[in-house]
């Protein structure tokens, strides 16, 4: 990493931290929060690195729109957690519209931070053609999702539904993308640690504010930060969300190195 990419990171980060305290300060909501620490970072990277634009943006909404659809539905009724937004919108009487806003900008500031700081490839604009069959496989999913919701939704109240999905969409493939490709091990170490001390201070604060929130004993394990508990379940995410998004962008869009 150059001089100019170790000051554009501690900018980023000093940025973090000054908005964290403007959230906890004021109360914002669970929308206005994600803006400010992860959409505002998102916003200053791509005019940093404007050719990876358009193939993070299109990864994103490929990736976070099924899993929010299908993923948060299942974990909200199946009492892995609940959420608050603030848009006073709510989907199939689950979970708020507000989640598909934060997941792409969620997973859009994983990848654009990836490609900036420590993606090497020469062509930033080129696609896989994977993303192609992920999308085909994500209105399968949606479809099949949609069936059972209408022919029988108790189907979809699955216990322990969070650490299943974490195994299945997050640990198998950081996996087996190592596996192949152990270049990527030492990237997304990296990163995967940049983002697990920002990932904590963000759940601590939304827990907090009650942007979401986890109910004891409906999870395999507690944990407490600072006074705020929420799931164990949820602390893995904290651990393996990074690194399996950029295993699975790697796969899906990018080329693999």
């Amino acid at each position: 990493m150059n001089k100019e990419k170790k000051k554009d990171l501690f900018y980023i980060t000093l940025a973090f931290l000054f908005f964290t305290f403007v959230v906890y300060q004021f109360k914002l909501g669970y929308l206005e929060t994600v803006i400010l620490l992860f959409g505002i970072p998102s916003v200053f990277l791509s005019f940093k690195l404007k050719t990876s634009i358009k193939k993070s943006a299109l990864f994103s909404i490929a990736f976070s729109f099924p899993m929010a659809f299908v993923f948060d539905y299942i974990c909200n009724v199946s009492g892995c957690w609940y959420e608050n937004g603030s848009l006073g919108i709510t989907i199939l009487n689950a979970y708020p519209l507000d989640i598909f806003i934060w997941g792409f900008i969620y997973f859009y500031f994983i990848t654009i931070f990836y490609e900036y700081f420590f993606d090497k490839d020469k062509n930033k604009t080129k696609i896989s053609k994977n993303l192609k069959f992920w999308v085909y496989a994500s209105i399968l999913l949606i479809f099949l999702f949609s069936f059972i919701y209408i022919t029988n939704r108790e189907l979809l109240v699955i216990k322990n539904f969070y650490i299943v999905g974490l195994i299945i969409f997050f640990l198998i493939p950081i996996i087996l993308m190592c596996w192949n490709y152990p270049s990527l091990i030492k990237k997304i170490s990296i990163q995967g640690f940049w983002f697990f001390f920002v990932s904590v201070i963000y759940e601590v604060l939304a827990v907090h504010l009650g942007h979401w929130r986890f109910v004891k004993g409906m999870n395999i394990g507690w944990v407490e930060i600072f006074g705020v508990g929420f799931a164990l379940e949820e602390f893995l995410f904290l651990i393996f969300a990074v690194p399996a998004t950029i295993c699975i962008y790697e796969f899906l869009a990018d080329d693999k190195n």
